[in-house]
């Protein structure tokens, strides 16, 4: 089932989605070799409650997850696809990171008003399709070990037609 939203739900998500694009941005300056990937998500955090917005990742679990999520933002190295889990790991000098937050999906819909639209496309440099989880349950990995990131915008269609509603 699509449900079409109103002007105003899309509105308050482009405000949500605006919040979103700073947080990412923060965490993209944020991310230098020796910082953690719990370091970008506290940097991401900070900037949702400085908003005044709630992050809807943190506790989240869907019917496949083992246990609710524990971060804010998922942020994903190397082969890790997306949903990589905030850690002490340590960012070293050439990793792939891809950092997401406050996300919603959607796919496959005729384009006409009201719609709302998550693309978010997932590159893995090996080509294969497969994938695999780390052991906390969350983390997607590449199954072939290859370098893998991704990256979301969410999208309305309105009567003046697509706005992207994650940007600045």
């Amino acid at each position: 089932m699509v449900e079409l939203k109103t002007p105003e739900e899309i509105a308050l998500m482009r405000e949500a989605g605006r919040v979103v694009a700073h947080a990412l941005e923060a965490a993209r300056q944020a991310a230098a070799p020796g910082r953690t990937t719990a370091d970008l998500d506290r940097v991401a955090a900070k900037v949702i409650a400085d908003a005044g917005a709630d992050p809807l990742f943190l506790g989240h679990q869907p019917a496949w997850a083992p246990t609710p999520f524990p971060g804010v933002a998922c942020v994903s190295v190397n082969d890790e696809i997306v949903h990589g889990v905030p850690s002490p790991r340590r960012l070293v000098d050439g990793d792939v990171v891809s950092v997401d937050c406050d996300a919603r999906p959607g796919h496959g819909l005729r384009l006409r008003p009201g719609p709302t639209i998550a693309i978010e496309p997932m590159l893995v440099r090996g080509g294969s399709d497969g994938y695999a989880h780390a052991d906390e349950g969350w983390t997607v990995l590449s199954d072939d070990g290859t370098r893998a990131a991704h990256c979301e915008h969410t999208v309305a269609v309105t009567d003046d037609g697509p706005v992207v509603l994650t940007l600045p």
